[in-house]
């Protein structure tokens, strides 16, 4: 059996889980997921493509983007890279797998994924493969997801009942990203500095003695429900859109690269030039002005957190669509009103997961001179996460300063 690591609690929240047992610690099993599928997923933005279906590797990936992070480590052809989701047609939220993607999935020697419930559509299943489930790379803890029906203004707070979730309580020092100093990617995984058993696999703790009361926005230390401290800097430590983060991005290139390796240590890598250019991303990111930006749907949380940027978006409504819940009407009109006051400088725009709501918002926005800036859940089937990464970190510091001149 293979060993188990979890990272280093300082730095990481997500990593390599490779084996079964560990993958089943981690995700606590929702009754029938693995037979759950759509037909209506099948087409363009599903299933993906195969670099080389008799590649000595095959790695799988929930999206495009983390398709694309595994290209950027390795350009050998015996590792293939098949993402399920392609493109920005589907909103992979609410995406429901094929049997084919979930056999694909199961045959793969590698999966990556986002995790933090986003992808759990992929990974979720995964736990019933025993000894036969595939390596699994991933950014956010292996948390379950489960979708509910919103009435209006209603979020929802994953309340799971015994043996259904586990309680992912972090120290302050698991999660101290110190973005003013810079980030420090050092994962030298020795066998000494991972000291869990390998017949526990990952340490989560008795997944029956615990609840887990599961929200995508997080709270911050002080208890804000719209995860923002109280100067209205975003706190995006457990939003499930890890993906606009340079350092988890390149956190996940690194694994990628390990889970290469211990297939076959012959294939050569480059995991440190994905982390050289997202350090770039990084750094523009840090730098941009303390001006007030407003949200449609919380994706731009983690390129937010590395400023100096105020998330002035109405708490009600950011706290529903971090909860994925359908805004009131009262938050409607708070939002409204804000832009009509002159209390906001940027929008961010989410189009992938646009409603008649948001794009009243947009228009009214636009309509007072506001700067708005476009950011999908995942980028055009035509182009590759990484420059598309670069072109959105452009655009949004670009917009930024040119507000703060306005």
């Amino acid at each position: 059996m293979r060993k188990t690591f979890s990272p280093k609690p300082a730095a990481r929240r997500g990593g390599l889980i490779r084996t079964a047992a560990a993958l089943g610690a981690a995700v606590p099993l929702t009754a029938g997921l693995a037979a759950c599928s759509s037909d209506s997923a099948e087409g363009p933005n599903a299933g993906g493509d195969t670099d080389n279906p008799d590649a000595e590797i095959k790695v799988v990936a929930s999206t495009s983007v983390w398709g694309d992070v595994a290209r950027a480590v390795t350009d050998d052809e015996r590792v293939a890279v098949t993402p399920v989701i392609t493109g920005d047609d589907v909103d992979p939220h609410h995406f429901e797998p094929t049997a084919a993607d979930m056999a694909r999935a199961e045959e793969a020697d590698i999966v990556v994924v986002g995790g933090g419930g986003y992808d759990a559509w992929l990974y979720e299943p995964l736990a019933e493969k025993g000894e036969e489930a595939p390596l699994i790379v991933h950014a956010l803890d292996l948390v379950g997801h489960h979708h509910h029906e919103h009435g209006e203004g209603e979020g929802h707070d994953h309340e799971h009942g015994e043996g259904e979730g586990h309680d992912h309580e972090h120290g302050e020092a698991e999660h101290d990203h110190e973005h003013a100093e810079g980030h420090d990617h050092d994962h030298e995984h020795a066998e000494g500095e991972h000291s869990h058993d390998e017949a526990e696999g990952h340490d989560h703790g008795d997944t029956e003695a615990h609840e887990h009361e599961h929200n995508h926005g997080h709270a911050d230390a002080e208890g804000d429900p719209a995860g923002r401290d109280a100067e209205g800097h975003v706190d995006a430590e457990a939003n499930e859109h890890v993906w606009y983060d340079p350092e988890s991005v390149a956190d996940v290139a690194e694994d990628v690269a390990e889970a290469i390796h211990e297939i076959d240590p012959d294939i050569e890598t480059h995991a440190e030039k994905v982390e050289e250019r997202l350090d770039g991303l990084h750094e523009k990111l840090h730098g941009m002005p303390a001006i007030r930006v407003a949200q449609t749907e919380p994706i731009a949380d983690h390129l937010l957190a590395h400023s100096d940027v105020q998330e002035v978006t109405p708490e009600g409504f950011r706290r529903t669509t971090l909860n994925e819940g359908e805004p009131s009407a009262a938050d409607a009109a708070a939002f409204l009103d804000a832009i009509d006051n002159d209390e906001i400088d940027l929008l961010v725009y989410n189009p992938q997961t646009a409603t008649d709501l948001t794009d009243r918002l947009r228009d009214t926005a636009e309509k007072k001179g506001i700067t708005i800036v476009e950011i999908p859940e995942t980028p055009p089937s035509d182009k590759n996460f990484l420059d598309f990464f670069t072109e959105t970190v452009d655009n949004l510091t670009q917009a930024a300063d040119s507000s703060e001149a306005a």
